[in-house]
């Protein structure tokens, strides 16, 4: 299992330098979308009606290495994984984040100061702590730290789910303010809500000893036999996962103040939870155990990793049980304050503190944006962030308007494109609106 995890860390983590990924910031400048709204129901378009075609975003992020710093070229010219440099470029621990959104459709309609908003869309989420310890010990065994406890319990939630928004918003001299309200239904979930995991090797005997008060709850992504099988399976989304017993509730807030040319917004967003009812199951492991003459690595080899018997071996050392019962799980909850100023009807720069509440931390970034009108069908901006110990983030947008359609891309890092073996945050949202009907002043 030690190997299962860390195979999976490094792997994702790696893939991390060739996909579109990290958090989302540039989105909130792009006030002449309706998706700007996302980040702040508040924000208000300039069209009187609008409906978004499908569209698509892509976030991931980690702290740990990037392609390059993990791979090297062997004496065969081969790319190998080389797993001394991953440890060395390891923090004491690291975080792995994953988002994907698909929004199905989104509409909005109203006057000036008054607008409502609807929209469908699939959401994935997956997200992993893990210390530094568990890659050292599931790669160079457990001797290395003879006299030692050490922790090597992941935290950890892997989910996918449907959200149903309906918003609003209104204007009022120089106040506006906005709401929207999400109904969730839980596709899957796979996550850890105890991660106590540690081990000690006695100096004079050798004996490992485990302690665990670990728990994994589930529904429907994941399941466990008893005998030593786990599977964790996403399946294909179908029509009946439209709407499941996993039902949630989540609510966000926003309002701006707007002061001649410069205005100040503030927000929360996914302030809810998931409960999960859907084949919800708990596996637990809690209690103190020892073994004499085991080495962690000796239950992998280096070339021929036998997951199953791996699986088998932990399986009677954690020795967990099964309860059946529903759970809950919080959303992350996202908070944002910008401030904007308008230098004229052309050009705005702006900034922007970000921070991502999950699971007991919080996650801070900051950006600087500068947006330009370009004519009546262009309009392009920059986004300069700092963000998951990055510091060299550089966003780009664009929205560009042909007739009624609309189409609009962002990416918080450029950089990952031209870059993308040597980029540990990346991002990319892309779609299309079809809008109508300016509104007149």
């Amino acid at each position: 299992m030690f190997r299962k995890i860390t195979s999976v860390i490094l792997l994702v983590a790696i893939a991390s330098s060739s996909i579109i990924a990290q958090q989302e910031l540039g989105l909130h400048f792009l006030r002449n979308t309706w998706q700007a709204s996302k980040t702040n129901p508040a924000f208000l378009t300039e069209h009187r009606f609008h409906y978004g075609l499908p569209n698509l975003y892509f976030n991931l992020a980690h702290t740990g290495p990037s392609y390059n710093q993990a791979v090297v070229k062997s004496n065969t010219g081969e790319d190998v994984l080389d797993i001394s440099a991953v440890i060395d470029v390891l923090n004491d621990d690291n975080q792995l984040f994953t988002n994907v959104e698909f929004e199905t459709f989104s509409t909005s309609f109203g006057l000036k100061n008054v607008r409502l908003s609807f929209s469908h869309a699939v959401k994935f989420n997956a997200f992993m702590d893990y210390p530094k310890n568990l890659v050292e010990v599931a790669w160079n065994g457990n001797s290395q730290f003879i006299g030692e406890t050490v922790d090597v319990g992941p935290d950890f939630q892997t989910f996918a789910y449907n959200e149903y928004a309906i918003g609003g918003a209104m204007k009022f001299l120089n106040f506006t303010g906005g709401a929207r309200l999400k109904l969730l239904t839980g596709i899957g979930d796979a996550s850890s809500s105890r991660n106590d995991l540690t081990l000690y090797t006695d100096p004079d005997v050798y004996q490992l000893t485990i302690n665990s008060d670990y728990q994994i709850n589930t529904s429907s992504f994941f399941a466990y036999d008893g005998n030593g099988n786990f599977q964790l399976d996403f399946g294909e989304y179908s029509a009946d996962q439209l709407f499941t017993n996993n039902f949630g509730l989540a609510l966000d807030l926003g309002a701006t103040v707007n002061f001649g040319k410069v205005e100040i917004a503030a927000s929360v967003i996914d302030l809810g939870s998931i409960k999960w009812n859907r084949n919800a199951t708990q596996y637990s492991s809690q209690g103190s155990y020892t073994y004499e003459g085991l080495d962690i690595s000796d239950i992998v080899n280096d070339d021929n990793v036998s997951f199953e018997e791996t699986l088998d071996t932990l399986s009677e050392i954690f020795s967990f049980e099964e309860t059946a019962g529903s759970y809950r799980t919080m959303l992350p909850t996202k908070f944002y304050l910008s401030s904007t100023f308008k230098i004229n009807d052309k050009f705005n720069i702006g900034g922007l503190i970000y921070s991502e509440a999950y699971r007991g931390k919080l996650y801070p970034a900051f950006a600087l944006s500068a947006q330009a009108t370009l004519g009546k069908i262009l309009s392009v901006g920059a986004v300069y962030s700092i963000r998951n110990q990055e510091y060299v983030n550089l966003g780009l947008n664009t929205v560009l308007r042909l007739g009624p359609v609309q189409l609009f891309a962002a990416t918080d890092n450029v950089f990952a494109a031209f870059q993308p073996y040597d980029s540990r945050n990346v991002n990319a949202r892309v779609g299309l609106n079809v809008v109508f009907k300016r509104k007149v002043d």
